[in-house]
């Protein structure tokens, strides 16, 4: 009886210990699940952060590419808008100097004959013996003076399209030359065979206007045969000037 006794508590000792240790063994076994799951997901998050990143970087590099792309798309329309203002401004000045011209004419309204070129003016030598002529005339060979060039200008009737793209090549030269800034442009007037261009040198020993005046001959638009200048200093020392440009096709000046 004892023995039976004893081999049944044997026994469920033994069931009772299997049972432990089979429990025991699934525990641990599941709890190591989890931590590779957990590594297994923190490995797929850090390839999606690079992944990220990169496309990021990528984006990044892109955009700024674009970006410096559009800002010198707009230097340049800007550069071209401002030589189009420039353009402006000088066929207005013309403009308002042809409507100043237009109103200073007498109107003609009918009551009055026109006077017509056949009305000359009186002879500047009449009553000068012909020995003292050339001591009051200008020797053929004698460039003429700035004011005679002026009122030749004056006078002149305007080549439309020769003048306007004269000024405005005039006009850009000067005012995009390095030593800009050593002198200022008052205005700038073609007609048919002359252009004018009055201005002020600030004071300097260089004779910067010498330089600059010269330097135009080089330019591809250029189509005179020289230059006529006249220079002053005025009350402040500042050097005033007036330079005119004789159209190649009349001859010299």
């Amino acid at each position: 009886m004892n023995s039976l006794i004893k081999v049944i508590i044997g026994v469920a000792i033994g069931v009772v210990g299997y049972w432990l240790v089979n429990n025991y063994s699934s525990s641990g076994h599941d709890a190591e699940k989890p931590l590779v799951v957990e590594k297994k997901v923190e490995k797929q998050v850090e390839v999606i952060n690079a992944d990220d990143l990169t496309n990021s970087s990528r984006t990044e590099k892109g955009s700024r590419t674009e970006l410096e792309s559009e800002v010198e798309s707009l230097r340049q329309e800007i550069e071209l808008k401002e030589q189009e203002l420039t353009a402006v401004s000088v066929e207005n000045q013309r403009l308002k100097q042809v409507l100043n011209n237009q109103s200073t004419k007498p109107i003609n309204n009918g009551s009055e004959p026109a006077q017509t070129k056949s009305k000359q003016s009186p002879d500047r030598l009449e009553g000068v013996p012909a020995s003292h002529h050339s001591l009051l005339s200008r020797p053929a060979s004698m460039p003429k003076s700035t004011y005679e060039l002026h009122d030749e200008l004056v006078g002149e009737e305007e080549d439309v399209s020769w003048a306007t793209m004269k000024e405005q090549q005039i006009n850009h030269y000067l005012n995009t030359h390095k030593d800009s800034s050593k002198y200022v442009v008052h205005r700038v007037v073609c007609r048919s065979t002359l252009c004018e261009i009055i201005g002020t040198k600030y004071p300097s020993e260089e004779d910067i206007w010498a330089e600059v005046s010269g330097q135009m001959r080089n330019q591809a638009w250029w189509e005179f045969t020289g230059t006529h200048t006249s220079s002053s200093i005025d009350d402040v020392g500042n050097h005033i000037f007036v330079t005119l440009l004789r159209r190649n096709k009349t001859g010299t000046i």
